[in-house]
């Protein structure tokens, strides 16, 4: 026979064990959130890139200087690969300088390669794109950039050619 000393026991048990079950789905749910959370990074790299910039102007090629410092900021490694999730920096192409305000792309760790792209606006707020594909080496600690080629499009279109140095931080 039930008395009403083990109602309430009983009765208690299935409040405690529900406030159990609630808060740790409530802790596993927060931490596989933070886990998935897309701004977080693994490691920033700062670059630092120089080369030339060249246009076609009716019929002819005209070079000029190009320099780019901007941010990366890097996910975790998958496999072979590593994503870019984020840019930011300036882009000066002959004097004119683009703010670069994302950008994203792939590094391709078994042929030491990288796919960039960038985005951004000037001061005109005009939007521009770069487009990168980089191969890459280490020496000396550093990561070098032996040769890089892209293109720079505004309403204009522009080859780039740059070498560049950068450095690696882990977060």
């Amino acid at each position: 026979m039930i008395t009403i000393k083990s109602k309430k026991k009983a009765l208690i048990a299935i409040v405690a064990v529900t406030l159990v079950v609630a808060v740790a789905s409530t802790v596993i749910f927060a931490a596989s959130a933070q886990a998935e959370e897309p701004l977080c990074y693994s490691k920033r790299v700062e670059v630092y890139a120089r080369g030339i910039a060249r246009q076609q102007i009716e019929n002819e090629t005209v070079k000029m200087p190009a320099e780019l410092n901007f941010t990366l900021y890097l996910g975790e490694r998958h496999g072979p690969f590593t994503p870019i999730l984020g840019a930011q920096g300036t882009a000066d192409i002959n004097g004119t300088v683009y703010e670069i305000t994302c950008g994203g792309g792939k590094i391709f760790h078994r042929k030491d390669q990288v796919f960039l792209w960038l985005t951004g606006v000037d001061g005109e707020n005009q939007t521009f794109v770069i487009r990168l594909y980089a191969e890459y080496f280490w020496m000396g600690g550093r990561l070098y950039v032996a040769r890089s080629v892209g293109v720079f499009k505004t309403d204009t279109r522009m080859w780039l050619g740059l070498r560049a140095k950068a450095y690696v931080f882990p977060e």
